[in-house]
């Protein structure tokens, strides 16, 4: 939980260029077992994703259970390609400006820690951290 609120600390000024409004729901507080680094990059590369891809006036909803990190984002109005979402250089034709590797970094992240990473859209564009014992 700490350190989704730090990266939301750190990202709010580009959250505030787009308006977008962030809220946070948490159900737990999990201890995730982890070199702390890594799971800043894990975090802020998911947050940064929801920032980057979203909509002016758009919306970011997180949410943290004992199990789960998820981090919902209003975007483009249909689903990216699960098959290529966590890909290295994959990225929508329009960004210009992305390197295409923040998700891959992510799936890297955490095939090292086993947890698993999925992405869905069902209205938001959904990226879902589901944390295991180790």
């Amino acid at each position: 939980n700490k350190t989704v609120h730090e990266c939301i600390s750190d990202l709010e000024d580009f959250a505030a260029y787009k308006n977008i409004e962030i809220s946070v729901h948490e159900e737990e507080n999990p201890e995730i077992e982890m070199d702390a680094t890594l799971a800043n990059i894990l975090v802020s590369n998911l947050i940064k994703n929801a920032i980057f891809h979203n909509i002016q006036n758009g919306r970011i909803i997180i949410s943290i259970t004992k199990t789960t990190l998820t981090i919902g984002n209003t975007g483009k109005a249909r689903a990216l390609d699960p098959h290529k979402v966590f890909s290295r250089f994959y990225k929508e034709a329009t960004a210009q400006s992305s390197t295409g590797l923040g998700l891959a970094v992510v799936k890297a992240i955490c095939k090292l820690y086993r947890f698993d990473i999925s992405y869905h859209y069902s209205d938001i564009h959904c990226f879902e951290v589901q944390f295991k014992d180790r």
